[in-house]
């Protein structure tokens, strides 16, 4: 998450997807720069760009305590 503020200047993403989306700093700089922030969890599965994007982890279970465990693992078909 630490170079995440510099993605969202330099690169105008349209939509960054978060495990947990509530760091205030990160929502706030999203909301700024016009970028929707969506939660993913394991499980989801949604088409963008045409291709089908599986959320493999993290799962449901409360990641506050393991704030590295927040990385999203993904699968791209």
């Amino acid at each position: 998450m630490g170079g995440a503020a510099a993605i969202l200047a330099n690169f105008w993403p349209q939509e960054s997807w978060l495990a947990d989306p509530s760091d205030p700093e990160m929502r706030q700089q999203a909301q700024d720069l016009g970028v929707r922030v969506a939660r993913r969890r394991a499980g989801d599965e949604f088409d963008f760009g045409g291709t089908e994007i599986r959320v493999l982890a993290p799962g449901t279970e409360d990641l506050a305590a393991r704030r590295n465990d927040e990385s999203l693992v993904r699968k791209l078909v």
